[in-house]
């Protein structure tokens, strides 16, 4: 069975060259190769090996610590797996490190689509409406989600004045 496809980081690159020619003398079929870059987020260690060495030695509660930056320890915080995608698409393949805000940036997209938004007054203050009748009620319409449509009737709920 021969091999379709590889899986390789960037920094396998400069030896693309030796592993086609081994292939090429051996008289082999050469396999497509996928790039992809390691993801180096600022102010987080992504390391495997270090992340394990955190959890052996006790460090942190696990991989699902929420100071680190694992899928678990995300899942944990609540961030869908939509907005991971999307920064991991957001990102692409680079070796420049990426900031944490990329992350948050499409953490808080996905949130606008699907979490609903509520407003609440902790210390309200009375309000005279001079040039408004005293038994009239006024309906005004409030967005569910921030990013909902207008034609959609069930993303807004009803404010009464």
């Amino acid at each position: 069975m021969k091999k379709q496809f590889q899986l390789c980081t960037l920094e396998f690159e400069t030896r693309r060259a030796s592993y086609y020619w081994l292939f090429d003398a051996l008289g082999l079929y050469q396999p497509y190769v996928w790039e992809y870059s390691r993801l180096n987020v600022s102010n987080t260690v992504m390391s495997k090996r270090k992340l394990n060495r955190l959890v052996t030695e006790k460090r942190v509660d696990g991989c699902d610590d929420l100071r680190l930056m694992t899928l678990a320890c995300l899942r944990h915080k609540g961030v869908t797996s939509a907005s991971i995608n999307a920064f991991i698409r957001g990102v692409g393949i680079t070796r420049s490190m990426i900031r944490l805000d990329h992350l948050e940036y499409h953490v808080r997209e996905e949130l606008n689509k699907i979490a609903p938004c509520t407003m609440v007054v902790l210390n309200p203050l009375n309000v005279v409406i001079t040039n408004l009748e005293a038994d009239s009620i006024v309906d005004l319409d409030a967005k569910k989600w921030l990013d909902a449509q207008t034609d959609d009737p069930s993303a807004f709920y009803k404010v009464i004045l």
